[in-house]
């Protein structure tokens, strides 16, 4: 019986021993959970804190961010502000400038237009002095033609009361039994009354004597009349003659500006200037620019570069500087002959001296000829025409 007692107490004292057991391995538990929920709290805490820091960093971030996105966009400001103020100012500086070249080019276009007004005032001028130059050579050319004819029908009349044998033409010299032509002194044929140059017929024109012989207007201006060193154009009136020029009375005048010379000139380079311009640089007649610290070319009563004196016709220098004049422009001998020359009807090459004109065209004076015997038809010796070719009066 006190077995069964004592086992029964040592099954109760187990038990309890197991329950004992059951509690500490619960309380174990207990206090794991308990350890492992902190531990998460914990960790959870340190996540939180964390990502509270990072925001905090992110933010600090995204402040600096935008205190640069600022201040980047403060010196965009400055600079596109500076850059408008420079580009104000360029355009306020390429506005006076447009504006300084509009002055300019209006005082230029007004000094050019009182210097066309000018030209075209002394052109003017020039053209009522040679009309007026005209009418009285005409006058005078007039008187000298109605003299001629009375002095001829006086002669004629002295002849026909005296019986003296016809007057010798001074061209041909053979007498003149019909009308003869009495002028400068001497008596012609009515067709040997032609220039002596070119043989144009001088009756009813005006006519120059020269050493003997007459020549036609155009003729005696181009070879003997004075040129005007400003113009280049015939002088038919007044003569001013200065350091060994020659002048139109109205073109004694500064090369440079313009200005009358009455009160007095310097000459340099051989041209007349006033005293102010005298030793200055001068103009290129061709480009209208200074001369400077170059060799001055003087050509035409005129100062040039030397690579602006150049053919009007051709624009090229004229070769080894040989030129010709006509109506105050340069021309090369071979563009002057193409131009101006007439053309011999034998040879068709330019006549640069004595022209002869007959039968409508013109000759070199050694080809006009007879046909057959090549005897001389100049002179006033009697021609005849076969074919539209000369022939000698033997032939």
């Amino acid at each position: 019986m006190d077995r069964f007692k004592d086992a029964a107490l040592r099954a109760l004292e187990e038990k309890k021993i197991q329950e004992l057991k059951a509690q500490r391995v619960e309380k174990v538990k207990e206090r794991d959970r308990i350890a492992e929920a902190t531990r998460q709290l914990m960790e959870k805490q340190r996540e939180e804190k964390r990502v509270e820091e990072q925001r905090k960093q992110e933010q600090i971030i995204l402040e600096q961010e935008k205190k640069q996105r600022m201040h980047q966009a403060l010196q965009r400001q400055e600079s596109a502000g500076r850059e408008q103020g420079t580009a104000r100012r360029g355009q306020q500086r390429r506005e006076e400038e447009r504006k300084a070249e509009e002055q300019r080019q209006e005082q230029a276009r007004k000094a050019e237009e009182q210097r066309q007004e000018a030209i075209r005032e002394a052109a003017r001028r020039e053209q009522l002095r040679r009309d007026e130059e005209r009418r009285l050579e005409e006058q005078r050319r007039e008187e000298q033609r109605r003299r001629d004819a009375e002095a001829a029908e006086q002669e004629r009349l002295r002849l026909e009361a005296l019986k003296l044998p016809p007057p010798e033409c001074f061209r041909c010299k053979h007498p003149i039994h019909k009308s003869a032509i009495n002028a400068a002194g001497k008596f012609w044929h009515k067709e040997h009354f032609v220039c002596y140059q070119c043989d144009q017929p001088l009756l009813g024109g005006k006519f120059y004597d020269k050493d003997g012989q007459l020549y036609c207007d155009s003729d005696y201006l181009r070879l003997f009349a004075r040129k005007c060193s400003r113009c280049r154009q015939p002088i038919l009136a007044k003569v001013i003659e200065a350091n060994g020029l020659f002048f139109h009375a109205d073109h004694l005048l500064c090369l440079e500006c313009d200005a009358p010379l009455d009160a007095g000139f310097r000459e340099s380079l051989g041209l007349l200037y006033c005293p102010k311009h005298a030793d200055g640089p001068k103009t290129c007649f061709g480009c209208r620019g200074k001369i400077q610290n170059e060799e001055v070319l003087i050509a035409m009563g005129r100062t040039w570069h030397e690579q602006h004196f150049k053919c009007c016709e051709c624009q090229q220098p004229p070769p080894h500087g040989s030129f010709c004049e006509r109506d105050g422009k340069a021309y090369c001998e071979k563009d002057f002959d193409r131009l101006f020359s007439p053309k011999c009807h034998e040879c068709r090459k330019p006549i640069t001296g004595r022209v002869v004109s007959a039968m409508g065209v013109q000759w070199h004076a050694e080809h006009f000829v007879c046909t057959q015997c090549k005897t001389s038809l100049t002179g006033g010796v009697a021609y005849r025409i076969r074919d539209d070719k000369p022939y000698c009066e033997q032939h």
